[in-house]
C-alpha cells in the first residue's frame, strides 16, 4: 500500500510506516541470527570470530552501493511527492542501471583485494581462511545485495513498508533453512552461509519487483529507459556522498577491528558478539530513521518544509526515549543471546560480550540525533553535509581507537563508536538548523525532472 506524507499527523504516520519496518529490520535479524547461530554452532567460534573480523571490511565496500542506492532513491520519494509519474519511471530505470553496472565493477575490482585488506587489519591466522571465503562470496554478489536495497527502497521510498516486511519475513525463513542446507548437509563451510545470504538477496529482489509491477504508475515504458545525461547526473549527485558516507563509516570500523584483532580471537569473538546484540537497537532506530528519510522526501518534493520541521523534532524525542528503555533491555539479554550463538561459552567472552554492551548502547541518545537529523538532510537531498559528517566520524574514529585502546585496553576500544557519532552530530545539526531556517525562503525545489 502506497501512503502519502504530506497530510496527516507526522509522528504517527512516521511510526506507523516505521513498525512495519522494524519488524522487518526484526526479520533480517532473525536470519542474521540463524546464519550466526549455524555458523557458530556448527563450525565453531572460530568461525563466528571469522565473520566478525571480516564485517568492517565488508560493511565498508557494501556501504557503497547501499548508499548510493539509498541517496538515488531520494529522487524516486520527491518525484511522488510532487505527483509525477513520468519522472518516478524515469527515476526507476536510472537507479536500476546505476546500481547494476557500478556493483558488477566493483565486485571485480575489489574481489582480489579481500586477502590483501584482511592482512592489513591483522586478521588472526587462525580466522583468516574462514574469513577469506566467507568475504569472497559476500563481495562477489554485490549484484544481487544492490538489486535488493533498491527494489525494497523503491517500495519504501513510496510510502510501502509492508510488502518489504512480509518479503523479510519469507527471506528470514528462508535464509535458516539454506543456512542449514549448504554448512550441515552439504559441507561447504563457512562459504555456505555466505552463498545462503547471496541467494536470500537475489529472491528478496525479484518478490519486490513483482510487487512492484502491481502499480500502474511504476509500469515501464520503453521511453522510460531513455537515460537522458541530466537526470543521471542528478541521479549520481544525489547519491555519491551517501555512498562515500556509507564507505568512510566502514573505513572507520575497520580501524577500530584492524586495533581489535590485536587483542586475539577471545575479545575479536566478544566484541563481534556485543555488536550483532546492540544491532537490536541500533536496527529499531533506524526503522524509524528511514521512515523520517521518505517523509522527508515526499514533503520536501510537496514543500512542506513545517511538516519536516516537526516530523523530524518528534521522532528524535521518541528515539531519546526509546535509548534509554533499549539501554536495560540489551543487558537483560546478553547472557541468552550470546548462549544461543555459541552454546557452551567461556566466561571470558561473555565478560567481553558485557562490556561492549554497557559502553556503547549506553550513548545511543547520541546515536538518535543522528538517525533523525543526518536521514532528514538527505531525505531533503542535501548529502553533502551526510558526507561532511561521515568525513567527521571516520577521523574521530580513527584517531579514538588506536589512541584508546592504548592506553585503556578493550574498555577504551569501546568508546570509539561514540566519539565517532559525537563528531558526526558536531557537523550535522548546525548544518540542518541554518537550512531550515533558509528554507521557508526557497521559491523552488532542487530536484530535477528528466
Amino acid at each position: 500500500m502506497i501512503t502519502d506524507f504530506t497530510t496527516g499527523k507526522p509522528l504517527k504516520q512516521i511510526l506507523f510506516f516505521a513498525i512495519p519496518m522494524a519488524l522487518s529490520t526484526f526479520a533480517q535479524l532473525l536470519y542474521n541470527i540463524g546464519d550466526m547461530a549455524v555458523v557458530g554452532r556448527v563450525l565453531g567460534s572460530h568461525a563466528l570470530g571469522a565473520v566478525g573480523a571480516c564485517h568492517p571490511l565488508v560493511l565498508m565496500f557494501l556501504g557503497f552501493f547501499t548508499g548510493l542506492v539509498s541517496g538515488m532513491t531520494v529522487i524516486t520519494s520527491q518525484r511522488f511527492g510532487a505527483k509525477d509519474g513520468n519522472s518516478i519511471r524515469h527515476s526507476l530505470s536510472v537507479c536500476f542501471t546505476i546500481s547494476t553496472v557500478i556493483s558488477i565493477i566493483g565486485s571485480f575490482l575489489f574481489c582480489p583485494l579481500c586477502g590483501t585488506f584482511l592482512r592489513w587489519m591483522n586478521t588472526p591466522d587462525e580466522l583468516f581462511p574462514l574469513a577469506h571465503s566467507y568475504m569472497l562470496v559476500i563481495v562477489g554478489g554485490t549484484v544481487t545485495t544492490s538489486w535488493a536495497c533498491l527494489a525494497a527502497g523503491i517500495l519504501r521510498s513510496l510510502g510501502d513498508s509492508r510488502i518489504p516486511l512480509l518479503i523479510n519475513i519469507i527471506a528470514a525463513g528462508l535464509n535458516i533453512l539454506l543456512d542449514f542446507l549448504f554448512v550441515n548437509v552439504f559441507h561447504w563451510g563457512i562459504a555456505g552461509a555466505a552463498f545462503a545470504t547471496q541467494l536470500v538477496h537475489l529472491l528478496s529482489a525479484l518478490l519486490c519487483v513483482f510487487v512492484l509491477l502491481r502499480y500502474p504508475i511504476l509500469h515501464m515504458k520503453h521511453t522510460d529507459w531513455h537515460l537522458k545525461r541530466k537526470f543521471i547526473l542528478a541521479h549520481w549527485k544525489m547519491g555519491l556522498p551517501v555512498a562515500f558516507q556509507g564507505s568512510l563509516i566502514g573505513i572507520g570500523i575497520v580501524v577500530l577491528q584492524r586495533v581489535l584483532n590485536g587483542f586475539g580471537p577471545d575479545i575479536v569473538s566478544g566484541m563481534a558478539m556485543g555488536t550483532k546484540i546492540e544491532l537490536i537497537s541500533i536496527a529499531l532506530m533506524f526503522a524509524v530513521a528511514n521512515a523520517v528519510l521518505t517523509f522527508t522526501g515526499q514533503n520536501y518534493g510537496a514543500r512542506r518544509i513545517d511538516r519536516i520541521e516537526r516530523g523530524t523534532r518528534e521522532s528524535f524525542f521518541f528515539l531519546c526515549v526509546f535509548a534509554v528503555v533499549m539501554w536495560f533491555i540489551l543487558q537483560w539479554i546478553c547472557p541468552a543471546v550470546t548462549r544461543l550463538f555459541l552454546g557452551d561459552v567461556s566466561p571470558e567472552l561473555l565478560e567481553y560480550t558485557r562490556t561492549y554492551l554497557k559502553i556503547a548502547p549506553s550513548f545511543h541518545i547520541i546515536l538518535a540525533v543522528i538517525a533523525t537529523y543526518r536521514f532528514a538532510l538527505q531525505g531533503m537531498g542535501f548529502t553533502k553535509a551526510v558526507l561532511w559528517a561521515s568525513i567527521a566520524e571516520l577521523i574521530a574514529r580513527c584517531v579514538s581507537a588506536p589512541v584508546l585502546a592504548h592506553y585503556f585496553g578493550y574498555k577504551g576500544a569501546c568508546f570509539a563508536d561514540p566519539c565517532a557519532w559525537a563528531a558526526s552530530v558536531l557537523v550535522l545539526l548546525p548544518y540542518y538548523f541554518r537550512k531550515m531556517q533558509l528554507m521557508g525562503k526557497r521559491k523552488r525545489p532542487i530536484y530535477c525532472k528528466p
